[in-house]
């Protein structure tokens, strides 16, 4: 669920003398009092995990800033906006969060189409150190399980009628292994 900072409190935002901090202060009462939102650039969005939201979700953000990143980045507000959005907007979350991996993927110099083989080709290429030797496969799967989700749950390959609504956990899952991914490969 997302509620407009501007909606709630259009004093603040009209005039930002008023209440410069207000995100500020808002989110220090929020975590204070573990209510489950933040706000974010004048939207107030659910949070699953703060701590993942802390750990993953805001490096990955920070990380998209870069230039060069600006597909990813879009896909990965995407998958963000659809999460914080009703259960029925749970499939685009996914299948946004695997946009935002393939986006990253590309925008590191990997010349492929699909995840899978955009995986392949992380795990041949020099962005993963030969003293991680596993690692590679490792990513690579989790790649996959990633690209199963949103294959198997998402609507990127059209969803039978009367199907069920993504689970939440399954959303949260694959966001936060797409915003884990980005922070790995933009400090690769």
């Amino acid at each position: 669920y997302t509620l407009s900072l501007h909606d709630a409190l259009p004093i603040c935002t009209q005039d930002a003398n008023a209440w410069p901090n207000a995100e500020k202060d808002l989110n220090r009462l929020f975590e204070r009092h573990r209510f489950g939102f933040r706000i974010d650039n004048g939207e107030a969005h659910a949070i699953a995990s703060p701590a993942l939201d802390e750990a993953v979700v805001g490096p990955a953000l920070f990380a998209l800033s870069e230039s060069g990143w600006e597909e990813a980045e879009r896909s990965f507000r995407e998958a963000l906006l659809h999460q914080r959005g009703p259960a029925s907007e749970n499939d685009d979350a996914l299948t946004a969060a695997n946009a935002a991996l393939e986006a990253a993927l590309k925008a590191m110099g990997l010349n492929r189409t699909t995840l899978g083989d955009l995986g392949r080709s992380l795990r041949a290429s020099h962005y993963v150190p030969g003293h991680l030797a596993g690692v590679p496969k490792m990513l690579d799967d989790l790649l996959q399980r990633s690209n199963a989700i949103r294959s198997a749950e998402g609507d990127a390959h059209g969803k039978a009628p009367g199907a069920a609504d993504v689970p939440q956990s399954l959303v949260n899952l694959a966001i936060h292994l797409a915003g884990a991914f980005i922070v790995y490969l933009a400090e690769v």
